[in-house]
């Protein structure tokens, strides 16, 4: 299959899904990816310990990693004021007043000031991963 643009044309050695792969791009870099921007996470977190910490689900496909706090109080916790994201009216929920072990570093979008505080470490720490799913070296 051949592609160009402007005057410069390229030839791939095989279907772009295959050379994409064999750079180290797929499923297991997503996990593996989810699972480094989880432990970046973690400091931003409002609570060190309980399920809001420590109940979570990392999934992945071909091209996305995904990591889903599993306690029903973890979206009012992410939003910061205890209301019903999808309704906006102010809820109340025991369980989300049950742990008060907060992080010095706790905020409301964890995982934006995980990335704003972090990103140039997460990025280097992935791409370390993605070195040990390729195929080929260049």
């Amino acid at each position: 299959m051949a592609r160009g643009y402007a005057n410069v044309k390229f030839q791939w050695n095989g279907k772009a899904s295959t050379v994409i792969k064999n750079l180290g791009f797929g499923k297991p870099l997503q996990l593996e990816a989810a699972r480094i921007f989880e432990w970046y996470m973690q400091p931003y977190i409002p609570y060190d310990e309980g399920d809001l910490s420590t109940r979570i689900r990392i999934t992945a496909t071909e091209t996305r990693g995904t990591i889903t706090h599993l306690v029903k109080y973890a979206n009012k916790q992410y939003y910061g004021d205890g209301s019903d994201p999808e309704t906006g009216s102010p809820g109340y929920d025991e369980m989300w007043q049950r742990n008060r072990s907060v992080h010095p570093l706790a905020t409301s979008f964890w995982d934006k000031a995980a990335w704003t505080q972090n990103k140039r470490e997460i990025t280097r720490d992935i791409d370390k991963a993605r070195q040990k799913y390729r195929s080929f070296k260049y």
